[in-house]
């Protein structure tokens, strides 16, 4: 008998296995799917192969908001979070050098570095 860590995570089945979501899912994507059916039918064709590839990609977000839960997230929850970091800018707005070879391009280029050698730090100290 499994025991659970945290009492929340417990998901009661309702019907057939399902929790309420997974029914729902499974009641919206029969709907869609017995729609286009009727749809297709009274629109003349006979040959509906073609349904199967018209229901799965209106099929996939209803099953994943009913089972799929990544990093143990609602979808809905890990969606927001996934289009949020997509939205966000990608330039990043800071330098990614390194101090040292910041300190070796000015001193390259004839600039005083940025950070002072000991012999200077004496030199100015008056020792």
């Amino acid at each position: 008998m499994r025991v659970y860590e945290e009492l929340t995570s417990i998901e009661p089945k309702v019907m057939a296995g399902f929790t309420w979501r997974q029914l729902l899912a499974v009641v919206v994507v029969g709907a869609v799917t017995i729609g286009l059916v009727v749809a297709l039918f009274l629109a003349g064709t006979t040959d509906f192969s073609i349904v199967s590839w018209i229901v799965i990609p209106i099929a996939v977000p209803f099953a994943a908001w009913g089972w799929v839960k990544p990093f143990g997230m609602r979808f809905e929850k890990y969606a927001g979070h996934v289009r949020r970091f997509l939205a966000r800018p990608t330039k990043r707005l800071y330098a990614n050098d390194a101090l040292w070879q910041a300190h070796q391009r000015e001193s390259f280029e004839g600039k005083r570095p940025r950070v002072p050698r000991k012999q200077e730090q004496v030199e100015e100290a008056g020792h």
